[in-house]
């Protein structure tokens, strides 16, 4: 018994063209289907309508159908981040009040912004901290799933030189 192979497209499993003549499948089908657009009345949008929906029962019954998976969400950002964006803001807000501001408020708005940047490296440096780890620990988890690969590419190197 041969062994049908799909390939996902849209939401209907379709018989990639190798297996298209292995199972001998014709397109006579959808030439009936097609052929029926002169008998369909009507405007233009109807007509595309009916075909489009007879062309896809046809497709469901010989092919498949599933359902769309639900898909992941994207990441929030975490509280970290947030903090990050929000802080950038106000630096920008403060040069703002720096470039319209007085002699006097400039000193105070100086220090305010000197303050929150110390903040925002703090908060940087942190974040990178955690992405270099989340990098350590996804290298280690690759090196011991195939913890051969490394010294095999140490000794192609060698037998090279």
């Amino acid at each position: 018994m041969v062994r049908r192979q799909f390939c996902f497209v849209g939401r209907f499993y379709h018989i990639s063209i190798s297996h298209y003549m292995l199972h001998q499948i014709h397109p006579i089908d959808m030439c009936k289907v097609l052929s029926l657009h002169r008998s369909v009345q009507g405007p233009v949008h109807r007509t595309l309508h009916t075909l489009t929906t007879l062309v896809c029962s046809v497709a469901k019954e010989r092919f498949g159908f599933e359902e769309a998976k639900k898909r992941k969400e994207a990441s929030k950002p975490n509280r970290r981040q947030h903090r990050i964006e929000n802080l950038r803001k106000e630096i920008r807000q403060l040069k703002k009040q720096y470039r319209d501001s007085s002699p006097m408020q400039r000193l105070g708005l100086s220090q305010l912004r000197d303050t929150l940047r110390t903040k925002l490296k703090s908060l940087r440096r942190a974040e990178n901290t955690k992405r270099k780890a989340r990098e350590r620990t996804r290298k280690r988890a690759a090196f011991t799933a195939n913890a051969s690969l490394p010294r095999l590419c140490l000794t192609r190197s060698v037998q090279e030189n």
